[in-house]
């Protein structure tokens, strides 16, 4: 090992070198070659790298805190190394003396007490970072740390078999995000979901399925994607819980009495209307033909004649209605109402 007296001279010696017309960066480079290997194996660590902040999404920046030095620096070099990659690759190297910075129009910068300041990050800068530093004395000390850049995340949706369901019926809630492998959890009126016998989840979250619900499930559900870095909630989805026995959910299928009753009638005054209207017509056109027929030539009925008269039946010129056809209709839209069945009827009064 070299005399630390000898270090020193070669120290003022390399601070004089600029003056002399020498290019600094030489200088510096041959020096810290020398220094290098004066340097033993085991002084290659003692520094501690802290990202800071310690979670960071796209767009973000951070620093890369140096610690676990309070001597006096000649150089800083930061290396990086790829998940799956076997070594490291330089990216920059920084001169205390001069304050420079090689290369210097690179994204990624070194500051003053030797660290590393990286902005507007992107996933490719998930990366092993390294720094290297070497002191006045040759001393080398290395220290690193993983840096993980998370993805930004988009607002998920929210979306509900039904909002306005019955009691102890079940419920299926699914949130969907377009970021893959992100976090999913739940919100209840704005708190955190707690989940209890009747809730389960599935696929990672991302399906709530609640069993048997209850009135006191009512409320606003949220849905929320996260990572170590970022989180982003839904809109809420307002639900309802109604009792298995409101008329709200009624699907119609069974009329009241009062609607059969409303029907039946609205069926025999549609029956009666048409009735009185072929009357009318019939009646229009057989008096004409007996005006043009003189009063001595209307005489009785010819032999052969029908001269029945027909009960519970409407007679009209050809058109009969019996009465068991309108009991028909009558029993076919009555049923359960506690009425007696008309006997006969007589729509027009004509042969009845």
């Amino acid at each position: 090992m070299v005399p630390h007296n000898g270090q020193h001279r070669l120290w003022e010696k390399f601070s004089e070198a600029p003056y002399s017309g020498g290019n600094p960066w030489k200088w510096l480079l041959i020096t810290a070659s020398i220094l290098s290997c004066w340097s033993q194996p085991t002084s290659a660590q003692g520094l501690t790298v802290v990202p800071e902040p310690a979670n960071v999404k796209e767009g973000d920046n951070v620093t890369l805190v140096v610690q676990g030095f309070s001597g006096t620096t000649l150089s800083y070099a930061w290396f990086s190394r790829s998940p799956g990659d076997s070594s490291d690759t330089q990216m920059v190297m920084y001169s205390v003396i001069y304050s420079m910075q090689t290369p210097a129009n690179i994204r990624q910068k070194v500051l003053p007490n030797g660290s590393l300041l990286i902005p507007n990050l992107v996933l490719n800068d998930t990366k092993y970072y390294t720094v290297q530093m070497v002191d006045t004395f040759g001393k080398i000390l290395r220290g690193g740390a993983p840096l993980t850049v998370y993805e930004k995340l988009a607002k998920p949706m929210i979306a509900v078999n039904d909002t306005n369901i019955l009691e102890d019926e079940s419920l299926i809630l699914t949130c969907s995000t377009e970021n893959v492998g992100a976090n999913i959890g739940w919100f209840f009126n704005d708190q955190p979901l707690s989940l209890h016998g009747r809730m389960s989840t599935f696929k990672n979250n991302q399906i709530l399925l609640i069993k048997g619900v209850k009135r006191e499930d009512a409320g606003s559900y949220q849905c929320e994607a996260w990572n170590p870095a970022h989180a982003k909630r839904s809109d809420a989805l307002t639900l309802t819980v109604s009792s298995s026995e409101s008329p709200e959910r009624s699907n119609g299928a069974t009329l009241s009495g009062g609607s059969i009753t409303v029907v039946v009638i609205g069926v025999l005054a549609g029956v009666a209307l048409l009735g009185a209207l072929i009357y009318v017509l019939i009646t229009k056109n057989t008096g004409r033909g007996k005006k043009d027929q003189p009063r001595g030539e209307q005489s009785a009925p010819r032999y052969g004649e029908d001269t029945t008269v027909y009960e519970n039946t409407v007679r009209l010129k050809g058109l009969v209605l019996p009465a068991q056809v309108l009991s028909h209709i009558w029993k076919t839209f009555s049923p359960g109402l506690h009425v007696m069945e008309p006997q006969s009827f007589c729509l027009v009064q004509l042969n009845c």
